[in-house]
């Protein structure tokens, strides 16, 4: 085989973690993921679909099952909040929530060593007309630009198999 990588354009990647706000944005790639016996989570990545934002991507974990009932509990409620404002109403796959479009509010979150930024989803809300997502807040837009963490060294459910929702 012969490759020629100087015939492919290789486009500049913005690894720098968006701006604090509201975005709309569509659900894609949903899964179960399956940490180990007791700790299962759905993985949700949020493509935002307006503003200068559009086409980022947004890394979503919510718990749905845990040793710990509170974090347990608080991923069950997201999960279900994500359903309601999406329109999707009750599941009997997780694969059901890609395309679910609905408004997230991010909070960026920097670890404690201050090297790394990560932004988190902290409210989903329905989405109005006329709304005005994917409109950082101005604070946001003087942050710092920072490294966002690798979202792919998550194990994902087998191929094949069928996440039990």
């Amino acid at each position: 085989m012969f490759f020629d990588p100087s015939t492919i354009e290789i486009p500049e990647n913005d690894f720098t973690p968006l701006p604090e706000g509201k975005y709309r944005v569509k659900a894609e790639n949903a899964d179960l993921v399956m940490l180990d016996e007791e700790r299962k989570q759905v993985k949700i990545e949020w493509r935002i679909l307006e503003g200068a934002f559009a086409g980022r991507v947004v890394f979503d974990r919510l718990w749905n099952e845990h040793p710990n009932p509170i974090a347990q509990n608080i991923g069950l409620e997201g999960l279900a909040k994500v359903c309601k404002y999406s329109g999707k109403g009750a599941l009997s796959s997780v694969y059901e929530l890609d395309g679910a479009e609905l408004e997230i509010v991010t909070k960026n979150v920097t670890s404690d060593d201050g090297t790394k930024t990560f932004v988190n989803v902290k409210f989903y809300n329905q989405l109005s007309p006329g709304s005005a997502a994917a409109q950082p807040t101005q604070q946001a837009q003087q942050a710092q630009p920072q490294r966002r963490p690798d979202p792919h060294n998550t194990p994902v459910t087998p191929i094949g198999e069928e996440p039990p929702f």
